[in-house]
């Protein structure tokens, strides 16, 4: 969401599901990116199914998770894994 900003953007794929719903928006987020490899081309739609999350990077997060911070230790594996997003939404009333 902070591509070529310099920015940084910590926010994690259930901020944006959590901001969405409390709007009301009618959406679908899909994982362009997961942590560590190239871009999805095409796009999964999230959540993702367990055979569309690579063991390598599943064992990755599995590794790294204790020594993560509190607000990304006690994140969900989807959260960790998925490192760039591209959301369709629909604003309420339209």
């Amino acid at each position: 969401m902070a591509s070529d900003s310099g920015i940084p953007n910590r926010k994690l794929v259930s901020y944006y599901r959590a901001k969405l719903s409390e709007l009301g928006y009618d959406y679908k987020i899909f994982a362009a990116s997961l942590t560590g490899q190239e871009s999805l081309n095409p796009h999964l739609q999230l959540p993702l199914t367990p055979d569309r999350k690579p063991e390598r990077l599943m064992d990755l997060i599995a590794k790294i998770r204790p020594n993560l911070s509190s607000g990304f230790r006690n994140a969900s594996d989807e959260d960790l894994l998925v490192d760039g997003i591209f959301i369709v939404g629909k604003k309420p009333g339209n």
